[in-house]
Parts: C-alpha cells; structure tokens; sequence
C-alpha cells in the first residue's frame, strides 16, 4: 500500500514485526471488550481511541460534540489515529465513526490488521452515543457498512461471547 506523505499522519514509525490490531465496527459493537481481551491474550497494550480523544480534549465525547460539533471531533479522531497508527504491537479500538472520513483509511490500514466487528443492530447501545442517538441505526449502518467492508482484512461476528469472537479473530489472522 501506498504511505501517505501527509505532514498530519507523518512517516511510518512502526518497528519489528508485530502489526497492530485495529478494531471498526458500528457505535457498542463491542471494540473495547473484544480489544481488551485480545489484549490480554496476546500480552499487548489497549489503546481505545475514544478514550485518548477524552484524554486529549479533557472532556467527554457528547460534550465535544454539544459543544464543538463532529466536525470538530473527527478532525481530532483523525490526529489522535495517526498518532497510534504509526507505532506497532498495539490493539487499537477505533471509534464507529472512523471509517467515515476518507483520510483515516491510510493510517488505519498502515501498519495494522483491520478487523470489522459485526453485531445484530438490535444488540447494539445507543445511550452516551450521539451519532447512534441522532441516526436511526440502520441509517447509520447502511452509510457505514461498505466503508467497513473496504477498510477491512477480517470480518468477525460479535454476536456469540467474547471468548468466541476473540478465537475467530485469533483463528483468521494466525496469531
């Protein structure tokens, strides 16, 4: 694949051979869950993006988008990825709306296995959400869908438990 050259993303700073593991999926997929157990299994940091964006703003997401708008934050989404994107040995969970700007499918496929989490719409959180809460989710999910498929190596259901999910992910990319 090509290297972005964007003075925003920067060169690749990845080392040895360990890609990272990057997590997209719809808005309460189960990201976080799933990359925290895999995290453990494979004795590799977490790095949930959501949370370094409220680490980096000092403030919780609904309130950047009340306040600043999703403008504002995918620009920031999109800094804090690049900046985690160019390390290596890390499972990442991105936040759902990632794969929307076109500008994070560089740094997201850089130096990472790209793993779709997929669960059934009905099993999917809405509460703290504001995307999922200002979008009917099967709006959202048919938008997002080919943008996933596209970012994508892997496509994993996330429907059975955490311990199934994380062997079919495990499975498919041979670690």
């Amino acid at each position: 694949m090509k290297r972005n050259n964007s003075p925003r993303c920067g060169e690749n700073r990845a080392h040895g051979d360990r890609r990272n593991l990057m997590l997209v999926g719809m808005p309460g997929c189960g990201k976080t869950t799933i990359g925290g157990a895999l995290a453990r299994r494979l004795s590799w940091p977490l790095v949930d993006l959501d949370e370094e964006i409220v680490r980096t703003e000092g403030r919780p997401i609904p309130e950047i988008f009340a306040l600043e708008g999703e403008e504002y934050f995918r620009q920031v989404e999109h800094q804090v990825l690049c900046r985690w994107a160019s390390r290596s040995g890390y499972v990442i969970s991105c936040g759902g709306g990632i794969v929307t700007r076109p500008e994070n499918m560089e740094p997201l496929r850089r130096n990472s296995d790209v793993v779709f989490l997929q669960r059934d719409l009905d099993r999917l959180p809405v509460d703290g959400r504001p995307v999922s809460q200002a979008n009917p989710l099967e709006d959202l999910f048919r938008r997002r869908y080919p943008l996933y498929m596209e970012s994508a190596d892997i496509t994993v259901d996330n429907n059975g438990t955490v311990d199934e999910t994380v062997g079919q992910i495990l499975d498919r990319l041979g670690l």
